[in-house]
């Protein structure tokens, strides 16, 4: 099974929130003049949503623990120094310096050769994460896309309806007035009025 680059899901990810508007990070602080289209409520409430920010940050987390096992793979150095100086006095009616000086530095190094695949395991678990993480993400903002999507249809259904049924309206009082008319003018009975 070939799995794919974790910076692979960035861009996927990434493409997903440029196909559905601008960026994530921009926030909505004006209310706009005029009625938004499907891709403006879809942007709106990636933006706003709460679950879709903290799938985002969680994903972040879990690409910098992969750079972290990465880590394990180098050699660690490490640098110590020391300096110390010591006097002592000389014994009564000697001259001269009896102080000491001393110094001393130390470089270690340490790498790894064999460690029964524990950091590949490290490696592998922490990817395996990333992985799941970024298609929480793709999840959280694909079932978020598709819930506005069909709120915005019903909606448009129901405006639709409403605009149908005005003119509908519209419809019955035109054959009313002209009932009215042909009564008043004897052309047909008060019932018609009535029906």
């Amino acid at each position: 099974m070939r799995l794919i680059k974790p910076w692979a899901h960035t861009i996927i990810g990434l493409a997903m929130i440029f196909v559905l508007g601008d960026s994530i990070c921009q926030s909505a602080t004006t209310v706009p003049d005029h009625p938004l289209t499907l891709k403006e409520c879809v942007r709106f409430a990636i933006e706003q949503n709460p679950s879709a920010a903290s799938a985002l940050h969680s994903g972040r987390a879990a690409m910098a623990r992969v750079g972290s096992s990465r880590s394990a793979y180098w050699p660690t150095l490490g640098i110590n120094g020391a300096f110390s100086e010591s006097y002592t006095r000389p014994p009564s009616g000697a001259n001269g310096n009896n102080g000491i000086a001393s110094s001393s530095a130390t470089l270690t190094g340490q790498y790894t050769l064999w460690d029964s695949g524990l950091r590949k395991a490290g490696l592998g678990g922490a990817q395996a994460t990333y992985e799941a993480t970024d298609a929480r993400y793709a999840s959280t903002v694909q079932d978020l896309a598709v819930s506005v999507e069909s709120t915005y249809f019903v909606l448009q259904g129901a405006e639709w309806a409403l605009q149908v049924a005005q003119e509908t309206l519209k419809q019955a009082d035109f054959h009313l007035d002209m009932a009215k008319a042909r009564n008043d003018v004897g052309l047909s009975p008060r019932s018609d009025v009535h029906a």
